[in-house]
């Protein structure tokens, strides 16, 4: 189950499920006002997902060039990094960048 804090209700109230298995290693972050991207991990390296809270729902974006895990997302100008990390068989120092416009 998924969660989230609601400042109004000071408490965690449960969220739609995540529909892929995405577990050690995986990224987030915020795209605009309220978007949150989750991306790679072990179980999943190149899959990346959007999470809208307004619609309660998850979809899934455009696959990552390099499938990766503990790598971190980054947001400048409305654009999304994803920054290093590891794949199966190295440490990368790759930078890859998604452009949803």
């Amino acid at each position: 189950m998924s969660c989230t804090a609601e400042p109004s209700v000071s408490s965690w109230v449960p969220l739609t499920t995540m529909r892929h298995l995405n577990n050690t290693g995986c990224a987030a972050a915020v795209l605009g006002t309220s978007d949150v991207i989750v991306s790679g991990g072990l179980v999943s390296p190149k899959e990346v997902w959007l999470y809208q809270p307004e619609l309660n729902s998850w979809s899934k974006l455009a696959l990552m060039i390099y499938g990766r895990w503990y790598h971190k997302l980054a947001v400048a100008q409305g654009k999304l990094y994803a920054i290093g990390g590891r794949n199966q068989s190295a440490q990368l120092t790759s930078v890859e960048v998604y452009d949803r416009s």
